[in-house]
């Protein structure tokens, strides 16, 4: 088992899959968006996510530990990689 692997599997539980967030990639959060959508597409990775609504278009900057603790699902990309 390599070391970031280990890194995923140990540690506290809204931290594993941390490396797994993509961008393109489309999440659930728990709380829907006053829009009325609960699935944001990923912009931008790291310290702090931008996340984009996907029934308004808005984009919100949110700490990723916060995210991470949000995300009730991850959908699969529609996106040709």
């Amino acid at each position: 088992m390599s070391y970031r692997e280990h890194q995923c599997i140990s540690g506290k539980p809204w931290e594993r899959g941390a490396a797994m967030l993509t961008v393109g990639e489309k999440i659930q959060l728990r709380k829907a968006h006053p829009c009325g959508s609960s699935v944001w597409e990923v912009r931008k990775t790291g310290v702090d996510v931008r996340i984009r609504c996907t029934g308004c278009q808005r984009i919100v900057l949110v700490p990723r530990e916060k995210l991470l603790r949000q995300i009730k699902k991850r959908l699969s990309d529609e996106s040709p990689s």
